[in-house]
């Protein structure tokens, strides 16, 4: 006994350790109005894994959702489903419809209501389907269709109206009474397709007229449910209001209702014509008011003492309509202004104009002192125009003859433009007189007179032309005589313009005499390039080689003087006496070849030499023509000969002397005597 209690014991530790180790088990799913099939039952509400299960509906409802689930590690592998309740078609057969397309409609399907043959629907039904809906339900209750009624003429004896292939339900037809020829029977047709007839005869209702109106449909006479719409002229309405007025034929053969009065309505005045503001509505009723609001920018007469009238029964209003004013708006005066100073004006008020410092006022036709408002915004007149004064030209500033009568003139005035004395009109200009604008400006620029440029007297030249009084823009050459040049004070140029204020556009030149060059031959100088020079221009007294300035002057240069002569005298160059370049066995003293005037050679041998003559010193004169020797001078003498002997045992000594030959020039005219 013990030993199988513990076994018991130990089954079920077993077996949950078993599914522990196993994959997780899944819930057993709950579908409201539905079910699930499944090859294995639950255990205690769970489902072993890999368990596969199939959902359906009970009847009256769909699957919304998968149909099959598997239970994979405590989860399905779908979502639980729903099941939804259908719609369920309605009876075709009770409501005379055709057969529909199922049974079951889903929420959102359409089913279509369709009539059997000779069956239609009723009018007042404004569908033919309806909408399945959540809960099972259809948006539109199915409607019965009704039977059209057959051909009157099984049922009514004699002629019958009105004649149709097939009539509906509530329709009548009118027959003639059995017993009165001036009474009518009828018969109406029913949802079942059956006529209904009247049972006792009725009287005809006869027309009936109605003032300023009309009403349809006409006939002679009227059957019991005939209609008769009252209408009224246009222009009038029918009273008392009502939406539509009718009257319906009674079995008795009177009307059911009076006829209508048609009044005539009360129409609101233009509002265009009378500047009113627009009407709520064009067209009013006795009793009804309507006010008088003059739009923006007009306003009610003073004389008026309303605002507002109210319609009669007779179509007019209590009070008569009244033209509102218009205000007037001041005109904005360019460079101007009005008085009173206020944005407008009423009619028949007063205003003036005024213009700024140096404007007039200008009127276009009448001159007046005030304009009057008017009754429809208008001035009785035009505003002036506020025109600026032309000023006259200070003639001063532009060199006319004489100042003018005024210095301000209006429009259309004319002004004469004559130049004074010594002045005369620029050649561009084609006009002599300016009328004033409107703008305040000349239609003609005042022009400055040019003044002649007077003409001028060069001395030692000529000009071109030759003027004696020249314009505007004259350009004036200058030409010089023989020896002469022009000189510039400033400014060097061409030619020379005259200005329109008579003055010359530069100083004149004058024409100064040249400095003439020295003769280069008669002076020894070196050739110069030019012949003549102008006024502080420099020449340098460079001697020719051989030649050399005298020792008393102290100046190489001389400048070109204002009077055409040179500020130091030209000299004269002299030669230089020469000596011999080598002296056999003797020697110079000074040791060179070159002497000038007044300059001495002392001439000695060597040892054991001696001169050939009893003298040693000679002289270089001034005019370098002969060597002055111990003071005797033989102008005769072109060649002197000194050489130095051997004293002793000396052979051929006239090969061995030195001949030194000194030659001078005889031509006294190619220098000058020194002062």
């Amino acid at each position: 006994m013990k030993t199988l209690v513990i076994i018991l014991t130990v089954l079920p530790i077993v077996l949950i350790f078993q599914l522990c180790e196993a994959n997780k088990p899944c819930e057993q799913p709950f579908i409201k109005s539905g079910f699930y099939k499944v090859s294995q039952r639950p255990i205690r509400g769970y489902f072993r894994d890999g368990v596969i299960i199939s959902y359906s509906c009970d009847n009256g409802y769909y699957l919304d959702g998968e149909t099959k689930s598997k239970c994979m590690n405590g989860h399905w592998s779908t979502q639980l489903p729903r099941c939804i309740k259908a719609c369920e078609s309605p009876n075709h057969i009770v409501y005379n419809h055709e057969a529909y397309g199922a049974k079951l409609y889903k929420v959102g399907s359409k089913i279509h209501f369709k009539c059997i043959d000779n069956y239609y629907i009723p009018s007042d039904v404004g569908y033919t389907s309806a909408t399945c809906t959540e809960g099972g339900l259809w948006d539109q209750e199915p409607f019965s269709c009704y039977k059209h009624c057959e051909d009157p003429d099984k049922y009514i004896a004699g002629d019958f109206s009105p004649k149709k292939p097939q009539y509906k339900y509530e329709e009548i037809v009118y027959y003639g009474c059995p017993r009165s020829k001036t009474k009518y029977a009828y018969a109406h047709c029913e949802t079942n397709g059956k006529w209904t007839q009247s049972k006792i005869c009725l009287d005809y209702c006869k027309p009936r007229s109605i003032s300023h109106g009309d009403y349809t449909p006409t006939y002679k006479a009227y059957k019991f449910n005939d209609k008769v719409v009252y209408k009224c002229n246009n222009g009038y309405y029918a009273h008392p209001h009502k939406d539509e007025h009718y009257s319906v034929c009674q079995k008795n053969g009177h009307w059911d209702k009076n006829v209508p009065v048609c009044r005539k309505y009360c129409e609101a005045p233009s509002h265009s014509t009378y500047y009113y503001n627009s009407f709520d509505k064009q067209l009013y009723k006795a009793g009804e008011k309507i006010s008088f609001e003059c739009q923006t920018g007009y306003y009610a007469p003073k004389h008026i003492e309303y605002d507002h009238a109210t319609c009669l029964e007779n179509g007019l209003w209590d009070q008569e309509p009244f033209t509102c004013y218009k205000y007037c708006s001041p005109h904005n005066i360019q460079n101007g202004g009005y008085i009173p100073v206020k944005p407008t004006f009423k009619y028949d008020q007063k205003l003036s104009y005024t213009c700024d410092h140096e404007y007039y006022l200008h009127y276009n036709g009448k001159t007046y002192e005030n304009n009057v408002c008017q009754k429809d915004g208008s001035w009785n007149y035009q505003p002036p125009v506020c025109y600026k004064y032309c000023e006259a030209p200070l003639y001063s500033d532009f060199h006319y003859e004489m100042d003018f009568k005024k210095m301000l003139y209006k429009i259309g005035e004319e002004i004469q433009f004559i130049c004074a004395n010594g002045y005369y009109v620029p050649s561009n200009i084609d006009y002599e007189s300016a009328v004033c604008g409107a703008s305040g400006f000349w239609d003609q620029d005042p022009f400055v007179c040019y003044r002649y440029c007077p003409s001028y007297v060069l001395q030692h030249g000529i000009l071109k032309p030759e003027l004696k009084f020249h314009d505007y823009n004259t350009k004036l050459t200058y030409e010089c005589s023989e020896d002469y040049y022009l000189y510039y004070e400033k400014d060097l140029y061409d030619h020379n313009i005259c200005q329109t204020n008579g003055i010359w556009t530069y100083e004149h030149p004058v024409c100064k005499k040249s400095c003439i060059a020295p003769d280069s031959a008669l002076y020894h100088y070196k050739p110069y390039e030019v012949t003549l020079y102008k006024y502080g221009e420099k020449i340098e007294f460079t001697c020719t080689d051989g030649y050399y300035a005298p020792s008393h002057i102290d100046y190489s240069y001389a400048s070109c003087g204002n009077d055409g002569l040179w500020d130091q005298e030209p000299f004269k160059c002299y030669k230089y006496c020469h000596v011999p370049e080598h002296y056999a066995h003797g020697r110079i003293h000074p040791n060179k070849i070159a002497f000038k005037a007044g300059e001495k050679a002392v001439f000695s041998c060597s040892s054991g030499y001696r001169l050939n003559v009893n003298y040693n010193v000679v002289l270089c004169d001034k005019s370098c023509i002969t060597f002055v020797a111990q003071g005797l001078i033989d102008s005769n003498l072109t060649q002197y000969f000194f050489y130095c002997n051997r004293t002793q045992g000396c052979e051929n000594s006239a090969q061995q002397a030195l001949i030194l030959k000194i030659i001078f020039s005889k031509n006294r005219n190619s220098v000058g005597d020194e002062s």
